[in-house]
């Protein structure tokens, strides 16, 4: 929704990710689950009309709310689940001072990504 222009992909009209000649870029995120050039037709009605709002997270703001609720928590999270967690962890930083009560659905099983993230933190030295 941030970085598309409207196309058709897979038979469906939504933003996509792709060049001035329509070809489909190549896209990239850490979570294969997010890992997609493009958003399906009904997310982008939502967000269009106003009703939802979308936002974008790092692979590392990802990967840090991952590291985060492993550690305090116990609970491996999903890379997607860490993606909507780092979100969440952001909101509460902007308003440190007032009383927050967000709530956060995990979905999917963080024990298939464990092998993504030991490479990747291992390959920066973190673990």
């Amino acid at each position: 929704l941030r970085h598309g222009t409207v196309g058709i992909y897979f038979g469906m009209k939504s933003p996509i990710m792709q060049t001035k000649d329509g070809q489909i870029e190549e896209s990239y995120s850490i979570s294969a689950g997010l890992d997609f050039p493009s958003v399906g037709p009904q997310h982008a009605y939502l967000h269009a009309i106003g009703r939802a709002e979308y936002e974008s997270i790092t692979d590392d703001e990802a990967l840090d709310a991952f590291q985060a609720l492993a550690k305090h928590e116990g609970i491996i999270p999903a890379l997607e689940s860490a993606h909507a967690l780092a979100h969440a962890l952001k909101l509460i930083k902007q308003n440190p001072e007032k009383e927050q009560l967000l709530v956060v659905n995990l979905s999917g099983r963080g024990d298939k990504d464990i092998f993504t993230v030991d490479k990747i933190l291992t390959a920066r030295g973190v673990l």
